[in-house]
């Protein structure tokens, strides 16, 4: 900005003091980086600089120097530049002052947060911010992994569709149509028929004469993850014998109740 321009901004704006503390700064850094000698020129009264925490204004300060992105770059610095300087243990990350373990990376236009570490395209390399120093080194999946994206994260994972599959106790994990499904270590069944007899689940078969409505099968509810049901059957006496016979079954399950009763068939209450 010439200085007709300087002249105009100030005539124009009511000459505010704050486009004048602006007007000066500018004048300041251009002398200074000419090399130029410059006084202290600002006051607690006249265009203060405010700093953040663990910082202090400094005339000729080494800010560049003295930021995170520093430790990156080997682009030249102005010896002398006013501006807040971060205290002899610290460092500008570029909002505030921090330990120099605490520095991040910026690559390609992007921040990495210290102790951030990433895979490349291929995982072939791994890279690095380690206190403000970005660094890559060869890498590899090891074998029965392939590198791919999941939820969004690139990185080596099994092959095995089960590697990751988690599986309730008396199951196992087993391949169907290429994914990890859970399925009973064996399988059980309970019944009842007749005047009646039983068999449970660990096949013990034995008759019961009972004339009351008993549950035969359902859930504890210890187990979330399982459909909630019982299933009930209820006895009745035949005739005028002392021997008992199922009269009907019911199913209870996601608020439904379904009779089956054992007279009538094809038909469901």
């Amino acid at each position: 900005m010439t200085e007709v321009l300087y002249f105009r901004e100030m005539s124009t704006d009511g000459a505010g003091q704050a486009v004048l503390c602006r007007h000066i700064q500018s004048y300041v850094t251009t002398c200074q980086l000419a090399g130029a000698e410059i006084r202290t020129w600002r006051s607690d009264s006249f265009c203060p600089v405010s700093c953040v925490a663990g910082s202090r204004y400094e005339l000729c300060s080494s800010s560049c120097s003295s930021t995170c992105s520093s430790l990156q770059s080997s682009a030249p610095c102005p010896s002398c530049q006013e501006g807040c300087q971060c205290a002899d243990s610290l460092m500008s990350d570029g909002a505030r002052c921090v330990p120099v373990e605490k520095c991040g990376c910026v690559v390609d236009g992007k921040y990495y947060r210290s102790g951030t570490s990433v895979l490349l395209e291929g995982c072939s390399e791994r890279c690095a911010c380690e206190g403000g120093r970005y660094s890559c080194k060869s890498t590899s999946c090891q074998q029965g992994q392939e590198c791919r994206n999941k939820d969004g994260a690139l990185g080596c994972f099994s092959t095995d569709p089960c590697a990751e599959v988690k599986c309730r106790v008396k199951e196992h994990c087993a391949v169907s149509e290429g994914q990890g499904v859970c399925v009973p270590d064996s399988t059980a069944l309970c019944w009842a028929f007749g005047d009646p007899h039983y068999s449970t689940f660990d096949n013990t078969r034995y008759s019961f004469q009972g004339t009351c409505t008993y549950v035969l099968v359902n859930t504890t509810g210890l187990d979330p993850s399982l459909t909630s049901f019982t299933v009930i059957s209820k006895n009745e006496l035949r005739g005028n014998s002392e021997g008992s016979f199922v009269r009907s079954a019911t199913v209870e399950m996601l608020g439904h109740r379904i009779s089956i009763p054992s007279s009538e068939r094809g038909v469901i209450l």
